[in-house]
């Protein structure tokens, strides 16, 4: 039972500093984060930080796999309907997480660009993502009708416009 309590109060403590990392970044930038900064609105001496994460990249690589399990969280309810209809499926998916990464831009800033030199997450936060991905793939790859994925497939004159100005 007390170690049960312990175990608690160390995954609350933990949430509230990623909680706070979070804020600091939202005001300082992505690559701003501080551990000074974060031990002092947590209420706790810098040092005392390194018992929870061991260093400032190992918050980054714990924000990271928060923001996977988020994004995956939203996507995941899509890709198991891709089969139904794909085209509008794909789209719902790409608005949810379009919604998700504008109300989390700190986590979304992680997942989806490089804000933080030298960071590299760690392949074990990524894994529930690339199911995603991975489905999304397999459905791009599938034989479709024409029609399918617009319903009006645009014309050759359409196509050859933008073509010219593609870059080469």
């Amino acid at each position: 039972m007390r170690e049960d309590r312990r175990l608690r109060r160390r995954n609350e403590t933990v949430q509230e500093i990623l909680d706070t990392a979070i804020e600091v970044m939202t005001e300082d930038g992505v690559a701003g984060l501080s551990m000074a900064e974060v031990a002092r609105r947590v209420g706790v001496r810098p040092p005392s930080l390194y018992q929870y994460f061991p260093s400032k990249m190992a918050i980054y690589d714990a924000l990271f796999e928060r923001g996977g399990r988020e994004s995956a969280d939203v996507l995941e309810p899509y890709s198991a309907r891709l089969a139904e209809d794909p085209r509008a499926v794909i789209v719902a998916g790409q608005q949810a997480g379009v919604a998700w990464a504008m109300a989390n831009p700190v986590l979304a800033q992680l997942l989806y660009w490089r804000p933080v030199p030298n960071f590299e997450p760690t392949p074990r936060p990524t894994s529930r993502r690339c199911a995603c991905w991975k489905s999304c793939d397999q459905l791009s790859r599938r034989p479709c009708t024409p029609g399918s994925w617009h319903p009006k497939p645009p014309t050759t004159k359409v196509w050859r416009s933008t073509r010219r100005w593609s870059p080469a």
